[in-house]
């Protein structure tokens, strides 16, 4: 550990970071929106710069360990989820992130005593770095597999769990604002033309094969349309369009059997 680069975000006057250097030898940096919090900190010894957690004026990948020191319950709704992709910007690859704050198992606000008007806000924190895909040291790693295994032209299929209900994703977006469901609606306004409830990633007739990687299967795609297909979808394009919506549906649907239109 001695050597290593730790950044606490809220590190007030630095007390913190300067037992963490004295007692393990770390290279400890700070930032802290106090002008006078900063100059006592420096007072110490300490590398503390004056910001705010959803700017970080450091290079990207430098640090080794990142410690949110109980900043994040007074942070904006809004900036939580540019707060973490910082966070994440600034640390290097199979790094740290230490947070220190109150915990709720489900979201609370509350008016800060300390200031009238503003408000402090509980909950898991640790969901800001579990939420996205791009957190998850697995999705980056079948990216890299695939491109080793691909010889040219392969269609790679990644096996990345159970699909999230958008309705899902909604509630837990207004938990993580610190709201209830009672204070922002969902409101269900049914399929727009053309929108799907599900994407389909092969259709019927396709269909896909192992790969050394078991996360990893390769698409057994459908052959290219010949020259005649070609040839008859163009000049079915450059004649007059049909007089009806479901006309152009029926015709569309003999370029694209799969094709499932909705008459009306």
């Amino acid at each position: 550990m001695s050597g290593e680069k730790l950044l606490e975000i809220g590190c007030g006057e630095g007390r913190r970071l300067t037992w963490l250097a004295e007692n393990f030898g770390l290279e400890c940096h700070g930032i802290e929106p106090s002008a006078k919090a900063v100059t006592v900190a420096q007072a110490a010894g300490v590398k503390a710069l004056q910001g705010t957690a959803d700017e970080l004026p450091y290079e990207s990948g430098i640090f080794d360990i990142v410690v949110f020191g109980f900043c994040l319950y007074l942070c904006d709704r809004e900036d939580l989820f540019r707060i973490a992709q910082e966070a994440h910007r600034v640390l290097k690859p199979e790094s740290w992130v230490v947070i220190q704050d109150f915990f709720a198992p489900a979201p609370t606000r509350r008016e800060y005593h300390h200031k009238p008007g503003l408000y402090s806000y509980k909950m898991d924190y640790r969901r800001l770095f579990d939420w996205h895909p791009a957190y998850i040291p697995e999705a980056a790693q079948l990216v890299l597999q695939a491109g080793l295994m691909g010889q040219g032209g392969e269609i790679f299929v990644l096996e990345m769990g159970e699909p999230i209900r958008i309705a899902d994703l909604a509630r837990d977006m207004i938990r993580l604002s610190g709201f209830s469901e009672d204070e922002i609606k969902i409101e269900f306004t049914g399929l727009r033309p053309g929108e799907k409830l599900y994407e389909e990633l092969l259709t019927d007739s396709e269909c896909t094969l192992p790969t050394p990687h078991p996360k990893l299967r390769v698409a057994r795609a459908e052959d290219a349309p010949d020259i005649e297909w070609q040839s008859n979808l163009d000049n079915w394009l450059n004649e007059a369009a049909p007089a009806t919506s479901n006309e152009l549906k029926l015709q569309l649907q003999k370029f694209v059997p799969e094709y499932s239109p909705q008459l009306q």
